[in-house]
């Protein structure tokens, strides 16, 4: 049997889906959905969090270079202050911010120290995490040690 002709051009014989569809039906901004569209998740960071960069439009050379986070994220501007491997300091949208974890073996730079500033830019390796401290281990290219603060190393790779 046949269908009716305003329904046969949708219908499954007609290689439709077998139903029409009324844009009208659907819900306008504003009204019928009472789901709330799901929110952005809000990355968090914090002093010390080691960061990778991606995404940027403007500055696009510094997709893909590491960071260590220097505060956290301001409010007004959703921004945060990284300091890269290269010892540039940035205020990044946070969209644009991939925490990244430091482990032993790794290669870190080290930045911002203000105690000795003349080690900043040298390179070293992670050692170990001093759990009570939360400083991490640094084995300096000289064999020397120091203990830093995630805040003051950046990884290389």
């Amino acid at each position: 049997e046949r269908l009716p002709p305003r329904a046969m051009s949708c219908s499954a014989e007609e290689g439709g889906a077998g139903f029409r569809f009324d844009a009208s039906k659907l819900p306008r901004k504003g009204q019928g959905s009472s789901v709330p569209p799901a929110a952005e998740p809000t990355k968090s960071f914090s002093v010390g969090d080691s960061v990778k960069i991606d995404g940027l439009s403007k500055r696009q050379d510094l997709n893909g270079q590491w960071g260590a986070c220097q505060g956290s994220v301001d409010a007004s501007s959703g921004r945060i202050e990284i300091l890269t491997s290269a010892g540039e300091l940035l205020k990044v949208k946070a969209e644009n911010l991939y925490a990244s974890s430091l482990s032993r073996g790794q290669p870190v730079r080290i930045v911002a120290l203000t105690g000795k500033p003349e080690l900043n830019g040298t390179v070293g390796m992670l050692e170990a995490l001093d759990e009570a401290t939360g400083r991490w281990l640094v084995k300096l290219q000289d064999e020397s040690m120091l203990k830093l603060q995630p805040k003051n190393i950046v990884r290389m790779a």
